[in-house]
């Protein structure tokens, strides 16, 4: 395993254990809480910053009210140990992955990783003497969790599919917040600067991953949506190798605990789940408790694949609806990313589509950007947080109307059928389909844009982020 000095990681004494250590901080030493947790060991409170924002309120109020308490200055709870395996995981990342990163480190003239895309296409058999670190983190891969229910995987991935597209793309807006405003999810994706030098790209890979998921066997082993999720894991991890260095800089293991923590890989179950079911909810669509629970199924086990620890990931609806609540509470105020983020996204994509797009058709891109998006996060987010977001435009007497319209062509269009359970899988929802192409379309993304080989961070290097 590699020195302290090559990983930014420290050894724990015992050298038979695998648990690693965050770097030290320059105020404590080595924080007691730095290891990768045992069935064993006491489970850890959470860091210091995991508090309720009361700015996060409106949010919290739009999707979850009438499903479980909400408070605007309380954070939420709930009955049993749940929110205390939550809680123990903000220590932490991603073991198996992170072990196989700094393996990869250790390779020379890129090795590491031909072998890693082997073993993903061929199986860890096809490899010659791979590192225990290979070996551990594909038994996890190649094991299906007892919970899985592949029944309900298929018609998650069906009802996913055909999810009308104007709630995917509204309901779009709240994960956005919590990646240019939220502070522990800012901070890498600002650090990396990535966000900024290529949003548009960085967009593309993100609808081609969510989609290729929902494919019919999407998720089965040796299937594209499987491998994606993967690649998508080692991305992140090799971000997270390269953060843990800039610990005192951005962030400060003593308070916030793992800078690309267990929850923030855990709540993409909700997010990227039946958040988009909420939002259907929300504005006159019908959702069935099935189809809430398939959908959030196939999230789970998507979730595992990237690395989520089964101790966290939640086993029914009541666990998804309080991690998300529990998520969006303690968001926490602005990094020193999110100012220039929130612009990258309400005024910088504004400006990229408009500048490719004909002069008679800048007014279309204004309204959308400013008075479309605006009244909609007004009415998502509470006007405390859209404010402080400040690139969100404030509703006016006109625009203020436009989520009342939605609903109620919304419940029109409910009560005819339309939004009615679907349990066949729309070809649209593809990684190349209609879903994909029509979103490049609509945002004017060039051809040079659009590969995706979740590649961008292989050579993530801390000297090179931003600030």
């Amino acid at each position: 395993m590699a020195t302290a000095e090559a990983s930014g990681k420290k050894l724990s004494n015992d050298s038979s254990d695998s648990r690693v250590f965050s770097p030290k901080s320059e105020s404590t030493g080595f924080h007691p809480y730095c290891y990768y947790r045992r069935d064993t060991d006491p489970l850890r409170p959470a860091p210091a910053r995991i508090k309720n924002n009361s700015a996060w309120y409106g949010m919290r109020k739009f999707l979850l009210e009438g499903l479980r308490p909400v408070g605007k200055y309380a954070a939420p709870t709930m009955v049993g140990d749940y929110p205390a395996r939550v809680n123990d995981l903000y220590w932490q990342g991603d073991e198996l992955m992170d072990n196989v990163v700094i393996a990869i480190s250790e390779m020379k003239g890129g090795e590491g990783r031909k072998m890693f895309s082997k073993a993903m296409k061929e199986g860890i058999d096809a490899i010659d003497s791979p590192p225990p670190a290979f070996v551990a983190l594909f038994k996890q891969l190649d094991r299906v969790p007892d919970w899985v229910d592949w029944s309900k995987i298929e018609a998650g991935g069906a009802f996913f599919s055909n999810i009308p597209f104007w709630a995917i793309s509204i309901g779009a807006f709240l994960p956005l917040l919590f990646t240019t405003h939220g502070y522990a999810t800012s901070i890498p994706v600002g650090a990396t600067g990535r966000f900024v030098r290529q949003k548009e790209n960085r967009m593309v890979e993100s609808l081609h991953f969510i989609t290729s998921l929902a494919e019919p066997q999407g998720l089965k082993r040796y299937s594209y949506g499987f491998e994606c999720a993967v690649h998508v894991r080692l991305m992140h991890a090799f971000v997270r190798n390269q953060m843990y260095k800039k610990n005192g800089d951005y962030f400060n293991y003593d308070t916030d605990g793992d800078p690309m923590s267990q929850p923030d890989t855990l709540v993409g179950i909700p997010v990227f789940g039946i958040l988009s079911l909420l939002v259907l909810q929300r504005y006159g669509g019908s959702v069935s408790e099935d189809q809430m629970e398939s959908v959030d199924m196939l999230w789970r086990y998507v979730v595992y694949l990237m690395g989520g620890h089964e101790n966290g990931i939640p086993m029914n609806i009541e666990e998804s609806l309080y991690l998300l609540d529990h998520y969006i509470a303690t968001q926490g105020k602005p990094s020193v990313f999110s100012d220039e983020l929130n612009k990258a996204f309400f005024v910088g994509i504004k400006e990229s589509i408009t500048e490719r797009s004909p002069a008679w058709q800048a007014p279309m891109v204004n309204f959308i950007f400013q008075d479309f998006v605006g009244s909609f996060l007004w009415k998502m987010a509470g006007e405390e947080l859209s404010t402080e977001v400040k690139y969100i435009k404030k509703p006016n007497i006109v625009t203020r109307h436009l989520p009342a319209a939605l609903t109620a062509w919304a419940t029109f269009n409910d009560i005819r059928g339309k939004y009615k359970p679907n349990n066949v899988w729309s070809d649209r929802f593809h990684h190349d389909g209609t879903f994909v192409h029509g979103y490049k379309k609509l945002m004017r993304i060039k051809d040079s844009e659009t590969e995706v080989n979740f590649r961008s961070h292989d050579n993530a290097n801390a000297k090179k982020f931003t600030r």
